[in-house]
């Protein structure tokens, strides 16, 4: 990965009660002109990659995942989110990233937007995963979503093909 100078060679949020409990973090890192991302499930003995946000050249037009550019973490109500925004071709994208509790279990919500004038070729969210512990659960009630395997490769994307925007939302556990 290229660190690119003047840029956080990493942002971390956690999804844990506390830190050293169990949880789930994400981790962001520079690659090339964009922000990727990890998610690293932390146990008392054991801290694991587990997800790895598959990123496209820069010149793509549709990238396999949201090419986020610019990362801002907030405080919303009691807690943390990272807030990200990008572009690639004629299309922009928004996300928001915040650790929720869901059934008992420390969990990342991901919400992202895709806005475009054209009909895009490929939208959603790749990862490459190495088939730990974690669950996909789609969010419908924010967004209607479908989840994808094949092979190593995990697609999260929007179910609704109908323009100009397009939003999907999922869990990770």
């Amino acid at each position: 990965m290229n660190e690119e100078p003047g840029f956080p060679p990493s942002l971390v949020l956690w999804s844990g009660n506390t830190e050293g409990s169990e949880g789930l973090r994400v981790r962001f890192h520079w690659h090339g002109d964009r922000y990727a991302h990890s998610i690293i499930r932390v146990r008392p003995r054991e801290t694991r990659e587990e997800m790895f946000s598959i990123e496209s050249a820069s010149d793509a037009l549709w990238p396999s995942s949201p090419p986020l550019q610019q990362i801002s973490v907030e405080p919303i109500g009691s807690g943390i989110a990272a807030l990200a925004v990008g572009a690639a071709g004629r299309a922009y994208w928004s996300t928001s990233i915040f650790p929720v509790m869901f059934e008992g279990h420390s969990a990342l919500q991901f919400d992202i937007a895709m806005r475009t004038q054209e009909t895009p070729q490929v939208w959603g969210t790749e990862y490459r995963w190495t088939r730990g512990d974690q669950r996909i659960v789609p969010l419908p009630h924010l967004a209607p979503t479908e989840v994808q395997l094949s092979g190593d490769r995990l697609r999260v994307f929007p179910a609704s093909q109908s323009g100009p925007s397009y939003r999907w939302a999922y869990l990770i556990l």
